[in-house]
């Protein structure tokens, strides 16, 4: 089965990291939707709060570079005997129900990590990885076009609504206003530094939140729960 069949007439959420969705209980109305979409570490942050994440994971949008796995290191879980660090991400993907990874960030095409993490991925998962050139080509138009990289999530609804779902939800996005949960970034996010973090790295959440609210604008599939609209009309109103 493709990707475009796995997600064919499918209701979708994708969850973020934001630390809102704590405490609040949602994580089996998180896993009644037919395809749970994370980011990054999202498999890893839902197996330690699936009463508020969810347990499940379907497709993953992953910007595959090596830093995300360095706290497999952290946890103990890594042994060079047992194979490269980007096979053992893998396997732990495979045993959190993971079908997809899919790989938006051009680097993947031709970096030696992004190579690696592939080829495990196409051993190891149940379906694959999609390393497709219209996402990579996406990427680089929102770059050139808004002068930004644009973030792992905003990426990840853009493609899906590529495709032929029913509809999809959007939670756990609050474009850098507001906290994580403390395994997943350990600090709060401050006005002042949000400023300076755009102006020093390639991201720009508020320019994320224009792009997420242009796509909601233009497909009635979109949905999102108070706390990302709210963060969404923030940004936007702020953006530059």
């Amino acid at each position: 089965m493709n990707f475009a069949e796995f997600v064919k007439g499918k209701s979708a959420v994708l969850v973020g990291p934001a630390n809102y969705t704590q405490g609040l209980g949602l994580g089996k109305t998180t896993d009644s939707y037919d395809l749970i979409i994370r980011i990054n570490e999202g498999p890893w942050l839902a197996s330690r709060h699936p009463v508020d994440l969810g347990s499940k994971t379907d497709i993953l949008y992953h910007n595959l570079h090596k830093r995300y796995f360095y706290r497999l290191i952290k946890d103990g879980g890594y042994n060079k005997d047992r194979g490269s660090i980007q096979q053992l991400a893998v396997d732990r993907w495979c045993k959190q129900g993971v079908s997809w990874v899919v790989g938006p960030h051009p680097w993947l095409w031709n970096e030696r990590d992004g190579k690696e993490l592939a080829a495990a991925c196409e051993s190891l998962l149940p379906d694959g990885i999609e390393r497709r050139k219209e996402l990579c080509v996406k990427y680089k138009e929102l770059a050139a076009i808004h002068g930004f990289s644009p973030s792992t999530g905003i990426l990840g609804v853009w493609d899906i609504l590529q495709y032929e779902i029913d509809s999809l939800h959007v939670m756990g996005l609050t474009f850098f206003l507001g906290g994580y949960y403390e395994e997943y970034c350990s600090f709060e996010i401050s006005e002042r530094l949000r400023v300076e973090y755009e102006m020093q790295n390639h991201h720009r959440p508020r320019r994320d939140a224009v792009v997420l609210k242009y796509l909601e604008g233009v497909d009635d599939r979109v949905s999102m729960d108070d706390a990302v609209r709210k963060a969404m009309d923030v940004s936007c109103s702020g953006s530059n």
